[in-house]
């Protein structure tokens, strides 16, 4: 497979950004002129799909055309993602991006589509945390107690994760990685079940989404040992970030959200759509909106959300090798 480097892809950007369009895609000021579908890879309930009916209903205003919600799960993200890689390149049809997409290549040994290659990168939107959380009866109430009792004892410290594969496991095998130390990995099908065994005590600690374990460390169902963050949030304020903590910064990296649509989708109405997503994301109702989920809004250009794939793809394909887990 060949290599696609930053740079091979920022000159492949340049490319793209400076190629002629046909007559009709020179400007994009008849774009929409019909209603546009927003892809969600994931079913109804969650981040992604509150994120997408968000932007559905603001976006759609601003550009004066309703945005249609389609709820396309199934292949942690592919099925939705693939739909949007074989529609036509007018628009129309948009997916929600998750950062599943970068690790997807290296866990699935058939995509259907070439993550690097089947977009239009549209900007990034959105970014939320991971925390470690523990049993409040565990026999370590810091996140350094922690390190000190794994390298003390190998493998004697059990946590839950999302499933195999997911940026949760992940995560916690990068802060493994970066600290010599070595856990005991149980997975779970979802934050959910891996929240609730840490609750009874059938693991010491898991990694959960900042939104999912909030109200469990408000109420001292777990113990908040650290957050994937570059600082602290107003709704933990106890709860230090993960270089605060002693550990290494991007190892806890945190998930995020943005639009993409079909390569080749002119760069008139990409520009349109990014601007029109970065208008969304600075009105106030919007933050708070996305701030009550406890989630951070967080706009990007396309070219940087690409180079953000493209990153994700290298990083997390050493990560998956060297963890061992084979693609399905």
């Amino acid at each position: 497979m060949t290599r696609i480097t930053r740079r091979s892809f920022a000159v492949g950007a340049a490319g793209i950004a400076t190629a002629p369009w046909p007559a009709r895609a020179q400007t994009a000021t008849d774009y929409p002129a019909k209603p546009i579908r927003m892809v969600v890879p994931f079913p109804p309930g969650g981040g992604t799909d509150f994120l997408a009916r968000l932007f559905a209903i603001k976006m759609g205003e601003g550009l004066k055309q309703s945005i249609v919600v389609e709820n396309k799960p199934g292949a942690a993200a592919t099925i939705g993602a693939d739909a949007v890689s074989k529609a036509a390149p007018d628009g129309y049809t948009l997916l929600m991006v998750v950062r599943d997409m970068g690790i997807n290549p290296s866990l699935q040994a058939n995509m259907p589509f070439d993550t690097l290659k089947a977009f239009s990168w549209i900007g990034k939107a959105a970014e939320g945390h991971y925390v470690l959380c523990s049993n409040p009866n565990a026999p370590f109430k810091t996140f350094q107690e922690l390190v000190t009792q794994a390298k003390a004892k190998p493998g004697s410290i059990s946590y839950g994760s999302l499933g195999i594969g997911s940026l949760g496991h992940i995560n916690v095998e990068a802060v493994k990685q970066s600290l010599g130390i070595d856990l005991l990995h149980v997975p779970y099908k979802g934050a959910g079940p891996a929240l609730a065994a840490t609750v009874s005590g059938e693991v010491a600690m898991c990694i959960a989404a900042y939104t999912g374990a909030v109200p469990f460390i408000k109420d001292g169902r777990v113990r908040g040992l650290c957050i994937g963050a570059s600082k602290r949030t107003h709704l933990m304020p106890d709860v230090p970030t993960i270089v605060e903590a002693g550990g290494v910064a991007d190892t806890l990296t945190p998930t995020h959200w943005g639009l993409a649509a079909p390569a080749g989708t002119p760069r008139p109405i990409i520009d349109k759509l990014n601007a029109e997503l970065k208008r969304v994301l600075d009105l106030p109702d919007v933050r708070e909106k996305i701030d009550q989920a406890g989630l951070e809004p967080i706009h990007s250009t396309p070219e940087a959300l690409g180079e953000l794939v493209v990153k994700d793809v290298e990083r997390f394909g050493r990560l998956v090798k060297s963890i061992g887990i084979t693609a399905q």
